[in-house]
C-alpha cells in the first residue's frame, strides 16, 4: 500500500515538471513572439516571396529555352536559292543571328556545329577550326564532343594538315570511352590517310582495328550504328592493298601489210 502510495505521488510530481517545462516554453515562446513579431513577418514574406521567385525563375528559363530551341531550328532549315541549289551564305547568317540572340542556349552548340561544317564547305577553314575551338571550351555531351573531333579531322585532312588529321584520329581511335562506331570510323580514317601517305604498316594496323570492331549490340543496332559500313569499307581498302598489280602489257600491234609493187617490165 505504501509502495503504491510513494508511485502516485512520484507520478504527480513527474505530471507537474512536465506541465512546469510545457508552459516554461510556452512562455519563452510567446515573449520571442511578441518581441521579435515583426522579424518573423519579414522572414517569412522573404522566404514565400523567394520561393516565388525561383520558381518564376525556371518557369521563364524554360520558356526562354523552348523559344531558343525554335529560333535555332528554323536558323538550321536549309535555304534553297533561285537555281535550287543550297544557299550556304544565307544559313550561315541566320545562324549568326540565332548566336548572337542566344548565345548561351543548349540549342547554340549544335548550331556551331552546323556553322563550323558550313565553313569546311566553303573551304573557309580558319572560321571552321575558331568553331571548334569554341565548342571544346564549352561544356558539352559527351557524343558530341566525340562527333567534334571527327569533324575536326576531317576538316584537317580537307585543307592539307594531313598529319595533324592521322594524329585527331588516332587520338579518337585510342578513346575506350567512345561508342564502338566513333572508333571504327576513326581507325579507318587512321588507316586510310596512313595508306595515303604510303605507311603500309600503320594502315594495315588501323584499318584491320575497324575490320574487327566488335559491337556490343544487336545486328539491327550495328547496322544503324554504321560500324559495319566502317567494317565494309575497311575490308575493301585491305583488299585493294593487298592484291598484287598486275604488269600493265601494251596490246601487239598488228604487222603492217606488205606494200605490192608493181613488176618491172
Amino acid at each position: 500500500m505504501t509502495k503504491d502510495i510513494t508511485k502516485g505521488r512520484n507520478k504527480k510530481a513527474i505530471d507537474a515538471e512536465i506541465t512546469s517545462t510545457v508552459f516554461d516554453d510556452f512562455e519563452k515562446f510567446e515573449f520571442f513572439f511578441v518581441t521579435y513579431w515583426k522579424q518573423i513577418i519579414y522572414l517569412c514574406a522573404a522566404i514565400i516571396l523567394g520561393v516565388a521567385a525561383v520558381g518564376s525563375y525556371m518557369a521563364w528559363q524554360k520558356i526562354k529555352a523552348n523559344n531558343a530551341a525554335g529560333v535555332f531550328a528554323a536558323a538550321q532549315k536549309p535555304v534553297v536559292g533561285k537555281d535550287e541549289t543550297p544557299d550556304y551564305k544565307a544559313m550561315e547568317e541566320k545562324i549568326l543571328k540565332a548566336i548572337k540572340q542566344y548565345p548561351f542556349e543548349p540549342a547554340t552548340l549544335g548550331a556551331r556545329l552546323r556553322l563550323a561544317r558550313i565553313y569546311v564547305h566553303d573551304k573557309n577553314f580558319d572560321k571552321a577550326f575558331e568553331q571548334y575551338k569554341i565548342l571544346a571550351a564549352s561544356k558539352l555531351p559527351e557524343e558530341m564532343r566525340w562527333r567534334i573531333r571527327l569533324d575536326e579531322a576531317y576538316a584537317l585532312e580537307l585543307c592539307g594538315k594531313t598529319e595533324q588529321a592521322v594524329a585527331k584520329f588516332v587520338e579518337a581511335s585510342a578513346d575506350l570511352f567512345s561508342p564502338e562506331d566513333f572508333r571504327s570510323e576513326a581507325n579507318f580514317g587512321a588507316g586510310r590517310l596512313y595508306l595515303q601517305n604510303g605507311d603500309k604498316t600503320n594502315a594495315e594496323k588501323y584499318l584491320t582495328k575497324a575490320v574487327n570492331a566488335k559491337a556490343t549490340v544487336s545486328e539491327m543496332q550495328q547496322q544503324e550504328s554504321g560500324i559495319s559500313f566502317w567494317q565494309t569499307q575497311a575490308k575493301f581498302t585491305l583488299n585493294r592493298m593487298n592484291t598484287p598489280v598486275q604488269p600493265v602489257v601494251p596490246p601487239v600491234k598488228a604487222a603492217a601489210p606488205a606494200v605490192k609493187t608493181a613488176p618491172k617490165k
